[in-house]
């Protein structure tokens, strides 16, 4: 799956490599937050976006009851998740306007420059290097870089597609304005179970207090979401 797509294969933690697993994570969260940086630094129009995707994805696995540790790795995962765009040339990443065909399949190669750079960091394990290839996989199998589907797609991924979507929605660029939050959720109703996983979807919509139109599927799944998002914090260590 990895190899034939030019996609390097995720490397085994440190544990698993031999080497002591005791490493200062202090350390590591000044690596990875340092890589954030650069990128945010390249591109000053994404300032605070890779922040506020780690802030929303973090909040959204917790309101789903996920355990401490899934969210620790979710949250590194979330700082890395662009940091391959420090490979993508400049006319492209601060163009001001659309991406034309071309110039959007440079853009896609980010995923995989990011994968491979975080392959060589021996704190970040397979399971974040996973999420972070796939934050551009869609529901319905027609994302990239390998076009996974469904569950296929690992649960990090989905939640930081739908957190990412959101945030690149209502934040400025130079060929546009932000829109508004409402219809920025709006988007992402018409877009569970296709573009996003609708239960992904639904805890998003709970936590930011979000009600789906009366006709909608995701109606239900929201209610039934709300009931379990307030419970699911309070047991958040």
């Amino acid at each position: 799956m990895y190899g034939d797509r030019g996609i390097p294969p995720p490397l085994p933690g440190p544990e698993r490599r031999g080497e002591p697993a005791f490493a200062s994570e202090r350390t590591h969260e000044e690596m990875i937050r340092a890589l954030a940086q650069a990128i945010e630094a390249k591109d000053p129009y994404t300032s605070g976006h890779v922040t506020r995707v780690c802030t929303y994805s973090i909040k959204l696995a917790q309101g789903m009851g996920l355990s401490t540790s899934f969210v620790k790795d979710l949250n590194t995962a979330a700082m890395l998740h662009d940091v391959g765009k420090i490979s993508t040339p400049d006319s492209i990443l601060m163009k001001q306007g659309p991406l034309s065909d071309e110039e959007f399949e440079i853009m896609k190669q980010h995923v995989v420059h990011s994968a491979r750079i975080i392959r060589d960091i021996r704190s970040v394990s397979a399971e974040i290097q996973k999420m972070v290839l796939g934050h551009h996989e869609r529901w319905d199998g027609k994302g990239y870089p390998q076009g996974l589907k469904g569950d296929e797609i690992p649960l990090g991924a989905q939640i930081m597609a739908v957190a990412d979507s959101y945030d690149a929605m209502i934040s400025d660029r130079p060929y546009r304005k932000g829109m508004a939050p409402a219809e920025a959720m709006r988007r992402l109703e018409k877009g569970a179970g296709s573009q996003f996983n609708a239960q992904v979807v639904s805890y998003f919509m709970a936590l930011l207090n979000f009600t789906p139109q009366e006709n909608s599927p995701l109606l239900r799944l929201v209610h039934e979401a709300r009931q379990k998002v307030g419970a699911n914090l309070l047991r958040t260590p």
